[in-house]
């Protein structure tokens, strides 16, 4: 018995006028660097958000932290004033806080 006749799988053809596959020419699009935004632009948009959402549900609270310079959402009990949750979380804050500390101790060194 030959290893040929038992091949379990029949051999693959090379044809190459079936491989070639004709390809649109990529057109791409130049886009305008991103404006960072500024600071009293976020204060403006959180203050937006907050005076749409009151109407509807006074249990959110829309706030910029000072130090991470990212919007804080507080979902507040409305009888007891108590936090229910925060997002980003106290911890998360925190950790962000640290990153940034240490981002700035690495590269203000000097080789």
């Amino acid at each position: 018995m030959s290893i040929q006749s038992i091949s379990a799988s029949p051999t693959l053809q090379n044809n190459p006028e079936a491989s070639v596959v004709p390809r649109a020419a990529a057109s791409v699009v130049p886009t305008p660097p991103a404006q960072p935004i500024s600071q009293e632009q976020v204060q403006a948009a959180v203050n937006s958000v907050r005076e749409y959402i009151q109407p509807f549900n006074g249990k959110l609270e829309f706030s910029v932290n000072k130090d991470i310079h990212r919007v804080v959402v507080k979902v507040v009990d409305s009888e007891s004033g108590e936090v229910i949750r925060q997002i980003p979380s106290e911890e998360m804050i925190a950790i962000a806080k640290a990153l940034d500390s240490i981002k700035g101790l690495l590269f203000n060194q000097k080789a």
